[in-house]
């Protein structure tokens, strides 16, 4: 999916778009116990739950592609028929559900308790004409599942309002937003894939590659996030200096504005070379960054902090202020140094009391020495 797509979908998951015709859930304990388990008809749902259920699955389509979502092609094809399976039962098959959250259950590794959710659509898709307008027939059913793992936590302890006072309320436990998530099939240029699996990960430094290889069937991707930390321990693994990395980060912001998408090893080089690396240098840096990071390039767009960008213009603002003060100072020390004086005839070099001196004529005019007048002997003696 791209943004497009995604946002097609997030526009059908509102009160009067949302078609979505089954919820099925399963809450886990922290040591991967099934507690409860329930399958309802979303849209029969109390207003304030149902929109509480879509919300979360909202989410599973929130934040950026290439960092919070990740388009994933299959490796394991058995899986790929599992999941499919699984959309064609509608969340209606007991056994197929079960099955599918034992194998979540043995391959997420909570950090609390936790729920499974999974949500089943039908997506009618609307043809379009030669000049790309929407049509009112439809070119296909584009029919989908999309699945949340919910973090579940006890409430803090606090006081509340009762009827006998101010007193200790019940704590209880509360559904958190998705942590991890994805969407099958995937919907690419407004049409079904059975052959990719859109992934969603919070937190995209630790995006759970177990969940996409275990679960899914799906080739582990790295997040942006993963790939700048990678870029990040390549030039600091090669140099001390503490600016050329800040250096990097507004190098790749420069590229952003210029609408360079990917980061290819040569632009990577480039990047390395203009913030101050050496060229041999930038080359085995470049050399380990197409080992790594060439099969899947960073997208340049994700590859840089704003606020080592900022860092390295500040940087940059000293060091022109620094060189300004010392052009000023060095200015100011040459103008205190000045003699002007007027002279005529040929200037002369000349021993006067035993010191080597230059001897020239002057005309009868003001000597200034560093801005001030000086006294003329000679003149003096002639009043």
């Amino acid at each position: 999916m791209k943004k497009k797509e995604i946002t097609a979908i997030r526009k059908r998951l509102t009160k009067e778009g949302c078609t979505i015709s089954r919820v099925s859930g399963c809450y886990v304990s922290k040591d991967k116990q099934k507690m409860d388990s329930f399958s309802e008809n979303l849209l029969a749902m109390e207003e304030e739950d149902f929109f509480r259920y879509l919300d979360l699955a909202k989410k599973v389509l929130s934040g950026k592609v290439g960092n919070n979502i990740l388009n994933l092609p299959f490796s394991d094809y058995d899986k790929q028929r599992s999941l499919l399976a699984l959309r064609d039962s509608e969340l209606k098959e007991e056994t197929i559900l079960d099955a599918f959250y034992d194998l979540i259950i043995e391959n997420y590794e909570p950090e609390d308790n936790f729920l499974i959710l999974l949500f089943h659509d039908s997506y009618d898709v609307m043809s379009r004409n030669t000049g790309n307008e929407l049509q009112d027939e439809s070119e296909e059913v584009y029919q989908y599942i999309i699945a949340a793992i919910c973090p579940v936590a006890l409430s803090k302890p606090s006081l509340g309002v009762l009827a006998e006072g101010i007193r200790s309320v019940e704590r209880n436990w509360l559904v958190g937003n998705p942590d991890t998530g994805f969407i099958f099939p995937n919907f690419v240029d407004e049409s079904t894939d059975i052959d990719s699996v859109m992934y969603y990960t919070r937190t995209p430094k630790l995006p759970r590659p177990s969940l996409m290889q275990e679960v899914l069937g799906c080739e582990a991707m790295m997040t942006s996030e993963e790939k700048k930390v990678v870029m990040e321990e390549i030039i600091e693994e090669s140099s001390d200096d503490e600016t050329l990395l800040v250096n990097v980060h507004a190098e790749l912001a420069r590229l952003d504005e210029e609408e360079q998408e990917l980061l290819t090893p040569d632009l990577f080089t480039e990047v390395l070379e203009e913030a101050g690396m050496e060229k041999e240098q930038a080359a085995r840096c470049t050399e380990r960054f197409s080992e790594e990071l060439a099969e899947d390039l960073p997208i340049v767009a994700q590859s840089y902090e704003a606020k080592k960008v900022e860092e390295s213009m500040v940087r940059k603002e000293r060091m022109a202020l620094a060189d300004q003060l010392s052009n000023l100072q060095a200015a100011t020390t040459q103008k205190e140094n000045t003699v002007s004086i007027f002279c005529q005839g040929n200037i002369d070099i000349r021993m006067v009391d035993g010191q080597r001196c230059l001897v020239l004529p002057l005309q009868d005019e003001e000597i200034l020495v560093n801005g001030k007048p000086m006294e003329d002997p000679a003149a003096a003696e002639d009043i």
